[in-house]
């Protein structure tokens, strides 16, 4: 009889210099190849891989939007495209722990048009595909939000201002504001973060 852990069959990620594919195995002991089901696009401007945590969804970038598929848990089955997200220089991408939202950051520039720059860290809903936060976030080693494990809590740190969004009654309302602030912040944890 086989175990628990011989029945799962994982599923790698792969972002080459010409591609990012998906690849998966016949079994714990068999190798890994990319099979004609599963997605693979032929880019050379990828710039970020990213699984939920839960494995239910895998999103890429490749130079032109990111993409955020649903993975199948039939081994046979096609990925569908949930949503794609208008990012073509997506240079991080994180989900949040329950998979609901799926941030990207990109590099922070200022333009002729836009000499204060713009929104460069933002939050789509990946449901709908729909943009739910914006902010400028310069910082690219600490760039990441927290997230409380149930998604009930958003906090990131710009500028060295900790700001905390609380969720509780849905994005929209949440994101419209800061709960609170804290000034001259280098580093924050949020308990039961992911």
């Amino acid at each position: 009889m086989a175990a628990a852990a011989d029945l799962v069959v994982p599923t790698l990620a792969i972002r080459s210099s010409v591609a990012v594919e998906l690849w998966s195995s016949a079994g714990s002991k068999q190798p890994f190849e990319h099979k004609p089901h599963l997605p693979r696009e032929e880019t050379k401007s990828s710039r970020s891989i990213c699984f939920s945590s839960d494995g239910r969804y895998f999103a890429y970038s490749n130079g032109q939007e990111v993409k955020v598929l649903q993975a199948s848990r039939d081994s046979a089955a096609s990925w569908p495209v949930v949503c794609l997200l208008p990012r073509p220089k997506a240079f991080y991408l994180q989900f949040s722990p329950r998979g609901s939202y799926l941030c990207t950051w990109e590099h922070y520039a200022i333009t002729k048009d836009r000499p204060e720059g713009s929104p460069n860290l933002l939050v789509y809903e990946v449901a709908t595909g729909v943009e739910v936060f914006a902010i400028v976030q310069k910082n690219q080693a600490d760039w990441q939000p927290s997230w409380s494990a149930d998604e009930s809590i958003f906090a990131l740190v710009v500028g060295g201002e900790a700001l905390f969004y609380d969720l509780g009654e849905g994005a929209e309302k949440g994101f419209a504001t800061t709960s609170r602030k804290i000034d001259a912040v280098a580093e924050y944890a949020v308990a039961g973060s992911r």
